[in-house]
């Protein structure tokens, strides 16, 4: 009688393997079972609201009567070559809301808005003027006094 091949004799023994491992799984029930704990959250500690800031120093000579709108951070400030100061905020909202709020303040704050070149704003206060030049800066705002 011939030898069978060792090759011949791996299968025979990897199908009887598989079939003995292919036993029946038992049916299982799935059953929802209801929480054993109710946790009470009103009395956690609550972070308070945010409003709405300015983020950055302002210079020591900025005029402290002028209103800012906030959420504003603080980009830039220097002086100009004819002697004038200025600042650089920028905002995340638009460029018609912020115009619209800052004009509204400045108004409630004793100053006359009058609109100029560019949708500029000329801004004149117990004899003194600032220019206010609001653009758009994707996402959001920028605004710049200059006094």
């Amino acid at each position: 009688m011939a030898k069978p091949s060792p090759l011949l004799l791996v299968l025979c023994f990897a199908l009887a393997a598989c079939q003995g491992s292919e036993e029946k799984q038992p049916d299982v029930d799935t059953v929802d079972v209801p929480p054993l704990l109710t946790v009470d959250i009103e009395q956690d500690v609550q972070e308070p609201e945010r409003v709405p800031e300015l983020v950055g120093v302002l210079p020591g000579h900025f005029p402290g009567d002028l209103p800012l709108y906030a959420p504003s951070s603080l980009v830039d400030f220097g002086s100009t070559g004819d002697g004038k100061h200025y600042v650089n905020l920028l905002s995340p909202h638009g460029r018609a809301r912020v115009a619209g709020e800052l004009e509204a303040r400045l108004r409630r704050s004793g100053w006359t808005v009058e609109l100029g070149p560019s949708g500029s704003r000329s801004l004149r206060k117990d004899g003194r003027r600032v220019q206010l030049v609001v653009e758009d800066s994707a996402p959001g705002a920028t605004y710049r006094f200059e006094y």
